[in-house]
């Protein structure tokens, strides 16, 4: 790995809002699945940007002030038109700043977007980072002339467990029917363990999350998708990404899988299917109690359950909510519109595909 690259990990790793989706890594990932990937770095002096195929030309500038950085990836519309995403980014290191204006700098920022905005045609730029919901954020967000969007991409709560925590404490701050499922499934002899794509059960995994996508009305990326993803193998060294499928198991059916990012110190549930069959038994429950051991012997300090909403998927919040831990809201999605005509026929070409059944 290249000094640009080691290097853009660890700053992103060891940010408390650092997500895995704005890893290199992923941006790589993300190259193979059909998005342009750019790399944006605000340093105390200036912002420069570059993508996979020129990265070499950066590694002179690594280590030299950063301040923030967002990996903006470039999503393809009809009539050769983009929008700008900047998956939980930007990346900042508010206590870096000193007497630099975090507006000021943010402003510079959005400059270099526009740039890349005029190269890809897009009309908007979109981003979600992991800042806190308070007022004073949001008034600093507005003050750049951003709007909220009308789209959520990636949930605006979610569940953060420590797991600083030894085991013992883990299960006393979950719910005490959440600890019985556990012990349950224990005794039921559900078995879980480690898959990977080159594994034979992987089409009964595949089934499993159609079987659960139709069921539950979430929208599923091709299968390939989910293949290239459980490719991605930093061997959690390094602040590198890695990307592993767990599976539970009874009577030699596979009855769940979730797919887990283990990214710096943290660990990110990011897809769950489960079947009908055998509820009884309690797979998920000690499923997700393995995926959290598995953490701790990886050395993450935390777990992220990835999304809850009451209004959205109660069932789904129940069941996070069973495991203990903090709640945590983001300041949300926010889009910086470059042309406000193609902005709002994309608004409302998105809305009318929303009310198709």
């Amino acid at each position: 790995m290249s000094s640009f690259k080691n290097y853009w990990n660890k700053f992103v790793s060891q940010n408390p809002a650092g997500s895995f989706l704005q890893s290199y890594d992923w941006g790589v990932f993300q190259e193979h699945v059909g998005q342009a990937p750019y790399f944006i770095v605000v340093t105390e002096r200036k912002v420069f940007s570059t993508d996979l195929h020129k990265i070499k030309r950066y590694t002179s500038r690594i280590s030299k002030g950063w301040l923030f950085v967002a990996l903006v990836l470039v999503y393809r519309l009809p009539f050769g038109k983009t929008y700008l995403y900047a998956p939980r980014g930007p990346i900042v290191d508010f206590l870096a700043f000193g007497n630099k204006k975090p507006l000021v700098l943010f402003q510079e920022f959005l400059k270099e977007v526009a740039k890349i905005a005029r190269k890809e045609h897009a009309i908007f730029f979109r981003m979600d980072p992991e800042w806190l919901g308070s007022e004073e954020v949001k008034k600093f967000v507005r003050g750049l002339n951003m709007q909220e969007s009308f789209k959520e991409v990636q949930p605006r709560e979610t569940i953060i467990l420590d797991l600083m925590k030894n085991e013992d404490r883990l299960l006393e701050g979950m719910h005490p029917k959440t600890r019985y499922n556990i012990r349950l499934a224990e005794r039921k002899g559900v078995r879980c363990q480690v898959s990977g794509v080159k594994d034979k059960n992987f089409d009964a995994v595949w089934k499993l999350f159609q079987e659960t996508a139709k069921r539950d009305q979430f929208h599923l990326h091709q299968r390939e998708y989910y293949e290239r993803m459980l490719q991605i193998d930093g061997r959690f060294t390094d602040g590198r990404l890695t990307v592993g499928l767990f599976t539970a198991e009874y009577k030699n059916k596979i009855l769940a899988a979730n797919i887990i990012a283990f990214f710096g110190g943290r660990a990110t549930y990011l897809h769950g299917a489960s079947s009908q069959e055998h509820r009884n038994v309690m797979a998920p429950f000690l499923l997700h109690w393995e995926v959290i051991r598995e953490a701790k012997r990886r050395g993450c300090t935390e777990y992220d359950l990835w999304g809850i909403s009451e209004k959205k998927w109660p069932g789904v919040t129940r069941f996070k909510r069973g495991f203990g831990g903090s709640e945590v809201e983001y300041i949300g999605t926010y889009d910086y519109i470059f042309d406000d005509f193609w902005y709002n026929l994309y608004k409302l070409g998105q809305k009318v595909r929303r009310s198709i059944p």
